[in-house]
């Protein structure tokens, strides 16, 4: 089966595939929101993320494809960082969303809190887990992944964020664009698709989201 390279990161979705399911053949042209809702899945390693996230911030966004703006919008962040429960599309069933945004740490001595603007006197906030995970492509350092848990009054969350930076430095910028993937983490992890060779678990969140998939 021949796929458009602009499909980078999509799976066959079984569950949607009969015999009279027109698969064959797919390629150039194939930009059809509603056949890609129905029969593939977003599901992009983390390499494919960062490609993702180079195309849209280089050239001022010329290389990152329209199509991919409905599977990774674009949100505002007014303060710090986003609460997932206010973002578009996000629920409590484990289904990962992907969003590019422009966050802000605020620092405060040699740590940075990732604060989010509460409509009650709550102290919300992401917390960083781990060290940042080097990413490479071809021995080349492309960025930095970053596992994130959302705490609320010292309380720990199940929202879970990876988020993804291009830069040469571990350390953060602040305000630089970055590609989010929040989920809720449920039960067990969800089988991935036959489409891909071998399952990763992530070594934090054990969500099997393919956290060291670089």
């Amino acid at each position: 089966m021949v796929v458009d390279p602009v499909l980078k990161g999509f799976d066959l979705n079984i569950a949607a595939v009969d015999e009279s399911s027109p698969l064959e053949g797919i390629g150039l042209g194939l930009y059809a929101t509603e056949f890609i809702h129905k029969y593939l899945r977003f599901n992009p390693t983390d390499q494919e993320l960062m490609e993702r996230l180079e195309a849209k911030v280089r050239d001022g966004g010329a290389r990152s494809d329209p199509l991919i703006d409905k599977f990774i919008p674009t949100i505002e962040v007014e303060y710090g960082y986003p609460h997932p429960q206010q973002l578009p599309g996000v629920t409590m069933d484990g289904t990962i969303k992907h969003f590019f945004c422009r966050p802000r740490a605020f620092e405060s001595g040699r740590r940075k809190h990732r604060k989010i603007k509460a409509e009650r006197n709550d102290r919300t906030a992401w917390h960083k887990t781990g060290k940042s995970m080097a990413l490479k492509a071809n021995g080349r350092l492309t960025g930095w992944k970053n596992i994130l848990v959302l705490y609320t009054n010292t309380r720990k969350t199940n929202w879970v964020m990876h988020e993804y930076r291009l830069s040469d430095v571990e350390d953060e910028e602040g305000g630089e664009l970055v590609l989010c993937k929040i989920f809720y983490q449920t039960g067990e992890p969800k089988r991935r698709s036959v489409l891909r060779t071998q399952e990763n678990k992530c070594p934090t969140c054990g969500c099997g989201c393919g956290g060291m998939d670089v």
